[in-house]
């Protein structure tokens, strides 16, 4: 077994061991559940029955997301990475975490997860109560792990009440894994000036974003057929020719199939105008910059998708196309985050 496989699986034995600890108490429902009223085009919120949501577990998620105490040196939220703001990405080129690391990747945006089969850009990770792990474990993000969490939190009363209202017992490690796992399935967007065209309000779109529209889904830029959906993803893994050699072997890490070097899912592009830079080294400053890639039709992989062609598109076609991302946009999105920061 090579070391890649190795750490993965040690990583899921962890994890599951952690998330399915024996309890001497079972987990009781919140008198208050939480929902959400979603436009009609979107699916319903994907729950899962070990993790049913309530608003005491949300709460407690909430304050775990920004609490730097989670990392080893209590200098790195979850948030230092992950800005509402920004979409929940951070600005930076890649990710930087305790002791001033820098990471693999870019920080991935952090939208509408409840969806998501997999998780991570190379899907190593197959839900998020272990994605949740993953960062806290890693030396090079935050540098603990969910046991020691137990004990500097122990003496923390809202904590320890939350955990009380939301699990029927004290804060261990896998009631912070599931409240910061509940936490982060009510980050949805859905009231974009697209979603508002989507359900009725023709009117929103000008000329200009109109002719985006009509540009994403046209068989020649074939952009809509990976980011589709109500999600802008297919959350499948591609190879869109970003370099001849790949150091970073994307999917081809977690399968080790060389078919799946340079593979990385497909990202939502909901509120891709906040979360610069793009791709999954941050190679990328502006949306423009990918526009003008895209038309290149990338770099020549053997493992490049066919679904990535080049194509020509006049400077006013450009502008329209970035106009129609730009009503990707979720204003709303972002105020409503914000008010939900716990200090």
């Amino acid at each position: 077994m090579t070391n890649r496989k190795s750490f993965i699986l040690l990583f899921v034995i962890i994890g599951l061991s952690i998330l399915s600890c024996d309890q001497s108490t079972v987990e009781l429902p919140s008198e208050r559940s939480w929902n959400i009223n979603l436009p009609d085009h979107f699916d319903q919120l994907i729950i899962p029955e070990r993790n049913p949501m309530n608003e005491a577990k949300i709460e407690l998620g909430n304050y775990l997301f920004y609490d730097k105490a989670l990392s080893k040196d209590s200098s790195t939220s979850c948030a230092s990475c992950h800005l509402p703001q920004l979409a929940f990405s951070d600005g930076r080129v890649k990710g930087i975490g305790i002791g001033d690391s820098i990471g693999m990747r870019n920080s991935p945006v952090l939208i509408n997860l409840a969806y998501s089969p997999a998780f991570m850009m190379d899907g190593g990770v197959p839900t998020l109560e272990l994605q949740v792990i993953a960062p806290l474990m890693h030396e090079g993000e935050m540098g603990f792990d969910l046991f020691e969490l137990e004990d500097r939190f122990s003496e923390n009363k809202l904590y320890q009440d939350l955990s009380k209202k939301s699990f029927n017992r004290r804060l261990d490690a896998k009631a912070i894994a599931y409240s910061l796992a509940a936490f982060q399935r009510t980050i949805v967007s859905y009231e974009s000036n697209f979603d508002k065209f989507i359900a009725g309000d023709k009117s929103i779109f000008n000329v200009e974003e109109l002719r985006g529209y009509e540009l994403f889904n046209s068989d020649s830029l074939n952009c809509s057929a990976c980011h589709t959906g109500f999600n802008f993803t297919d959350y499948n893994y591609y190879n869109i020719g970003l370099y001849e050699l790949y150091l970073d072997k994307g999917r081809g890490r977690v399968t080790e199939d060389n078919k799946d070097y340079g593979k990385f899912k497909v990202p939502t592009l909901r509120n891709v105008e906040m979360s610069r830079p793009y791709m999954h080294d941050g190679s990328m400053a502006s949306l423009e910059e990918v526009v003008e890639f895209k038309m290149t039709g990338g770099k020549e992989h053997i493992n490049k998708s066919d679904n990535f062609k080049s194509f020509n598109l006049s400077e006013d076609d450009q502008k329209a196309l970035l106009a129609f991302l730009k009503t990707l946009s979720d204003t709303n999105f972002v105020s409503r985050e914000l008010t939900r920061i716990k200090e």
